[in-house]
């Protein structure tokens, strides 16, 4: 049995969801570029500014795949900015975005393209751009700002994102909290927090 909502009332992850993950990112990490981004991000071995880097990375690489429909290889639209700064990679976030929204929004239903944890559909690579940006985003922010925290993840994002990659996670939290424990990232009430968790790239409809 699926925890969350059933597949029939699943709303669906649009390249608006992206957007609006990108722009949620951007207004909170913004004010933080002149804080230690060599820190590392929260319960990462990345530093802060090799896990943006890493966002935009794979903003490339997934439409890249999915524009493609690459199946057999992993893309290597791009490979990191290591001499950009902060602000370079922040006014990169967006613009990567809506790459990858409108390349998604302009396949077909039936398009796949390849992910090491399932082959996608473009709303699959949707989730993915969305889930890697919010995720980070909060990962960046618990290690710089951590009051700020609850402004890393739109609600709205997350209550899209779990049906669609997590669709076994419980359905009796909050959207936000669901995807931070889903993700190993935080217990949610009683349950402990995750050492082991993937998220679902196929489709599930």
């Amino acid at each position: 049995m699926r925890g969350s909502a059933t597949m029939s009332e699943r709303q669906p992850v649009t390249g608006d969801t992206l957007r609006q993950a990108a722009q949620t990112s951007a207004a909170v990490l913004g004010p933080l570029v002149d804080r230690n981004w060599r820190k590392r991000a929260f319960r990462m071995t990345w530093s802060c500014r090799f896990t943006l880097d890493h966002v935009l990375n794979c903003l490339a690489w997934y439409a890249h795949d999915i524009a493609g429909e690459v199946t057999g290889l992993d893309g290597a639209a791009r490979a990191g900015a290591p001499r950009a700064s902060i602000t370079d990679l922040l006014s990169s976030l967006c613009p990567l975005a809506e790459v990858l929204a409108l390349v998604c929004e302009g396949k077909p239903a039936t398009a796949r393209g390849l992910h090491s944890w399932g082959v996608a559909d473009p709303e699959g690579f949707l989730a993915m751009g969305s889930i890697e940006v919010s995720l980070h985003t909060w990962d960046i922010v618990m290690a710089l700002d951590p009051e700020r925290a609850n402004d890393a993840v739109a609600p709205e994002v997350a209550a899209l994102l779990v049906p669609r990659l997590f669709p076994d996670a419980p359905c009796d939290a909050d959207p936000v909290g669901t995807l931070l424990y889903a993700t190993g990232r935080a217990a949610l009430a009683d349950r402990p927090r995750l050492t082991q968790w993937q998220w679902h790239s196929a489709p599930v409809d």
